[in-house]
């Protein structure tokens, strides 16, 4: 992953940091544990990744070159945790299983916020990822802000995904990318443009309509 002048990886069960101004690599992982390709991210100044045993995320903070570990708690399993650089989110798997928040500044957890499932995604305080409702899922999105109210973005099921950066959210079903364009306005939560809320108007491709696909 890239994020700015950093690019971060996983070599031999590791994960490594590379300064792409000077280009020096610095090994950021505890050199005791090995790490899981799972929800391996940067954002600012910190990069997260989650380690093999699956109860911990690693979170890196790359203008001090300090290592710390959040989560570790008995019986509750850490995977794909992202972060946006002021909060760190991961799906955990216990009794209540969704999706969990830590606040870096203050180093607060957040609990349990959304009920989503393992894919997912922040940026800028908004969080989207999969909620399940019988056997599909749709992409809903939520901010760590407390007292934030859930936001349904897709209109129709998704297979995978999603992926938000500022105020644009894609995801897939059926091969096919789809895209949301959020309007925050003054309100806490933002409400998906147009009359068909999963799409945007797009430049129509040869043999696909403009406003119903990206790829």
């Amino acid at each position: 992953v890239v994020r700015d002048h950093c690019v971060a990886y996983i070599n031999g069960g590791h994960v490594f940091l590379v300064d792409m101004r000077n280009g020096v690599t610095l090994r950021i992982s505890d050199s005791a544990k090995g790490n899981r390709n799972a929800g391996l991210t940067i954002g600012g100044d910190t990069s997260v990744a989650t380690v093999c045993d699956e109860t911990r995320v690693y979170l890196y903070q790359i203008s001090t070159q300090r290592l710390t570990t959040i989560g570790g708690v008995p019986g509750v399993k850490c995977s794909n945790s992202a972060t946006d650089g002021e909060s760190v989110i991961w799906y955990g798997v216990c009794d209540q299983t969704g999706i969990y928040s830590y606040d870096i500044k203050t180093q607060r957890y957040g609990g349990r916020i959304a009920e989503g499932i393992s894919y997912l995604d922040i940026d800028n305080g908004l969080v989207v990822y999969l909620k399940p409702q019988g056997r599909v899922c749709h992409v809903y999105g939520i901010f760590t802000e407390p007292g934030s109210e859930e936001l349904r973005i897709s209109t129709d099921i998704a297979d995978q995904g999603p992926s938000v950066s500022g105020n644009r959210v894609v995801w897939v079903k059926s091969n096919v990318v789809y895209c949301a364009e959020l309007d925050f306005g003054k309100a806490a939560v933002g409400k998906p443009l147009h009359q068909r809320p999963d799409l945007i108007t797009l430049p129509a491709v040869a043999g696909h309509a403009g406003d119903s696909r990206i790829s």
